[in-house]
């Protein structure tokens, strides 16, 4: 009997590794190339720009009650976490990051630069247009 439950604990184990690997790899393969990635976070990056002035962002954030704002916040940290997975350079790697931060930081300010957001954005910017 220990036996028995010892290879089903073995086997799932198993199972839950390949299952993690084949998300993590099909996620990784989304972006065929740093330029890919690169067109697909300047589209995150435009997103945000987009909505950090609106009167939703100001009162709810990136909570369930803004549906755009949340679903970013979820889209720029999947895209986190592939970017670092990935052999991208590591200025790249720092862009989805950054640009949480600068999210983050419009929360705060409700939609305005500071010193922070301006030089995060510079950095993101830069890195974009290679």
């Amino acid at each position: 009997m220990k036996h028995r439950f010892l290879k089903l604990r073995v086997t799932l184990v198993v199972l839950l590794v390949a299952v993690c690997a084949l998300s993590l790899s099909g996620a990784i393969e989304a972006y065929e190339s740093e330029q890919a990635a690169r067109v697909e976070a300047l589209k995150l990056y435009n997103e945000m720009l987009a909505f950090k002035d609106s009167a939703i962002f100001k009162e709810r954030g990136f909570g369930a009650g803004n549906p755009q704002a949340n679903a970013w916040l979820g889209k720029a940290e999947k895209m986190r976490d592939v970017f670092n997975a990935s052999d991208f350079p590591i200025m790249l790697k720092m862009v989805p990051g950054s640009m949480i931060q600068v999210g983050m930081e419009y929360l705060k300010t409700g939609g305005a630069d500071n010193d922070l957001t301006l030089m995060f954005r510079e950095e993101i910017e830069a890195e974009l247009k290679q």
